[in-house]
């Protein structure tokens, strides 16, 4: 047997077996992932699962009892509904072959507990009692029922396709544009969107909607953004990244004699970064910016 499929082998035989620490698995898609997971949920409740529920709820439980109990302290989470189904199918039919005596892919015979076809079969029939759910799902119900430890309401709504977000925010912008579009701030208004790119409304319903996906707080947006402190600070950034830029390939810009454009590009970053200074003035910046790097130039990037 080659290293790898000995590597392999003692991975799912890792995952399979090993309940005392967390285990991480990593591969691709094909490579039996769901089987591996699927034979590390029955082991576990055929085997250590139901040891622990028995030493939990005493000598005088059912098997019934015992089997609800174990399989309720499975919790898997998959990405999507789908994949949550086959889950539960998955572990269910496992579940029915082990009680009929049948092989089941990944869980070898000989690493079963004495009792595992036994227990299987009043497994099955608690299999309800398992939890496979999406991680949308889960963060759900974890704070339906923490709502207050959560800081939300204890009525809110999972908006997972955003339709909720959207219309909201689009509401919010028809209002607050149609009043001040209104009164005496609408030429100013108009000017700006006229000075930016003739934005309009829907520019405005998707910055705030990027915000309010990173929740950004209200008192983000309190600061000047033209503040000179704030300007320094987004200097410095593009600073940085302009030598970055140069460290990575200025050499070989310069050592291009053909590469006009190349080398024109590199002296304007240059210039360009020389002029970022702390204090220096927006529209210092701006003129350098069209002087250095025009748009002509700056088309070459891509």
């Amino acid at each position: 047997m080659s290293d790898r499929l000995v590597q392999d082998a003692t991975a799912r035989e890792v995952a399979r077996t090993t309940f005392d620490r967390p285990v991480v698995l990593r591969a691709g898609a094909g490579t039996g992932k769901t089987a591996a997971l699927v034979s590390r949920v029955v082991n576990w409740a055929c085997g250590p699962g139901w040891d622990a529920s028995v030493g939990a709820l005493g000598g005088t439980a059912s098997d019934a009892q015992i089997a609800a109990r174990t399989l309720s302290r499975v919790v898997a989470i998959t990405f999507t509904e789908a994949a949550a189904a086959e889950m539960a199918e998955r572990v269910a039919e496992a579940l029915h072959d082990m009680s009929r005596g049948c092989a089941v892919i990944g869980v070898p015979q000989e690493g079963l507990h004495a009792d595992a076809r036994t227990r299987a079969t009043t497994l099955l029939a608690a299999v309800d009692q398992l939890d496979v759910r999406t991680f949308h799902s889960w963060c759900r119900r974890i704070l339906v029922q923490f709502p207050i430890e959560a800081g939300i309401h204890p009525s809110f709504e999972l908006d997972t396709d955003e339709d909720i977000l959207e219309q909201v925010v689009r509401d919010a912008t028809e209002e607050h544009l149609t009043a001040m579009l209104s009164g005496e701030q609408a030429a100013a208004l108009l000017r700006l969107f006229e000075l930016d790119g003739n934005r309009g409304p829907a520019d405005i319903e998707r910055a705030a909607i990027s915000l309010l996906r990173e929740a950004t707080p209200p008192t983000a947006l309190e600061a000047d953004p033209w503040a000179q402190g704030s300007l320094d600070a987004l200097w410095l950034r593009i600073r940085n990244r302009i030598s970055l830029t140069l460290d990575l390939v200025g050499d070989a810009l310069d050592g291009v004699t053909r590469a006009k454009n190349g080398q024109k590009l590199g002296n304007g970053l240059k210039t360009f970064r020389s002029v970022l200074e702390p204090g220096a003035a927006l529209a210092d910046v701006q003129a350098s910016l069209e002087t250095h790097l025009p748009p002509n130039l700056v088309g070459h990037l891509s």
